[in-house]
């Protein structure tokens, strides 16, 4: 049997389909409770200071535009914009392909994300007002790309390949050139993983996760060649995030957001971590490499937070629609 026509849409929140022989449709309404998410503001104490946008499934990797107006996250297998000041979201991406990990660009204008579109995953950037299509970073059938983040001038790119011959997670970067093309370079080859690299607001530096220890730790080192290599955590950590100001390095020990003072003048100087409050949507989990962002003043954070048994559509209902088909005929 062959599918013809166009798809449509029977519920934009249906799940669990279940159709009988006398063509009874029956199906859950609604999100799951233990996947649906909220992006919540809380201050450095962990106080609750607010909400942004609607509830969502699989939400994860917030991610704050430049101008803090608007959040990009993964979702529902796409990338989705949540505006800060309105409580709308809208989808970004809408390909049938699984999109993750948005990163805006420094100037606000693109937005890069690792997507299947093509089977193996691949970085592409789209227009952040979402028009115009996808168009490829960099395209190498040979290993998966993951995108980690951009360079504060745009000329840089911080990738993971991975390949079964590129064997651990090492870290590389894309070059612009003058043609507009980009050639990778190797910046971080080790036997260990590393990942979830991010450049400090003058590039000069790269905050990383290596578990080159007993245990995951975040490190910082010059770029683009990685000397003076020192360890920003102390008893484990990932999620590195930088203050805008440079001065200041975030990162998660287990379930709590942790605080390192940072001189960077000529090199870089280390303070001791400090706790600022834990939560457990902080934890990493598979396939959620990084799930909060700090404001430019290092002082409010957007953290992916599971929606409370008995908040706002966290109840799902079952739907049963007799003869469903002939609802929905005239979509033929």
């Amino acid at each position: 049997m062959n599918a013809t026509g166009t798809p449509f849409a029977i519920s934009e929140t249906g799940r669990n389909p279940s159709l009988s022989l006398d063509g009874t449709l029956v199906y859950l309404e609604g999100a799951s409770t233990a996947r649906l998410a909220r992006l919540v503001w809380r201050d450095r104490d962990g106080n609750h200071l607010g909400t942004i946008g609607q509830s969502q499934t699989s939400m994860s990797y917030p991610t704050l535009s430049p101008d803090g107006l608007k959040v990009a996250v993964s979702g529902e297998g796409d990338i989705w914009i949540h505006e800060v000041d309105r409580s709308v979201k809208t989808n970004f991406t809408t390909d049938e392909a699984r999109e993750i990990w948005p990163t805006w660009s420094p100037s606000g204008d693109r937005i890069a994300f690792s997507s299947r579109r093509k089977g193996g995953r691949t970085i592409y950037t789209k227009r952040a007002d979402g028009s115009g299509e996808p168009t490829e970073m960099v395209r190498n059938p040979e290993y998966w790309q993951y995108f980690n983040d951009w360079s504060p001038d745009e000329r840089f790119v911080l990738f993971v390949p991975l390949s079964v011959n590129r064997g651990a997670l090492d870290l590389w970067y894309l070059e612009r050139k003058e043609d507009g093309q980009y050639e990778e370079v190797p910046f971080l080859q080790t036997t260990s993983e590393e990942n979830a690299a991010k450049f400090s607001p003058d590039g000069r530096f790269v905050a990383y996760r290596s578990d080159r220890t007993e245990q995951r730790e975040v490190f910082v080192c010059t770029f683009p060649e990685c000397w003076n290599q020192q360890r920003v955590s102390i008893n484990g950590g990932s999620q590195p995030r930088w203050r805008k100001d440079g001065k200041e390095l975030f990162y998660v020990e287990g379930n709590t957001l942790m605080a390192v003072a940072v001189s960077t003048d000529p090199t870089p100087t280390l303070g001791l971590p400090q706790k600022l409050f834990s939560s457990d949507s902080l934890v990493r989990r598979r396939g959620r490499e990084l799930n909060y962002d700090v404001t430019p003043d290092g002082e409010r954070f957007v953290i992916a937070e599971p929606v409370a048994e008995g908040a706002e559509n966290s109840k799902p209902v079952v739907r049963v629609i007799q003869n469903w088909y002939e609802e929905f005929r005239d979509r033929e």
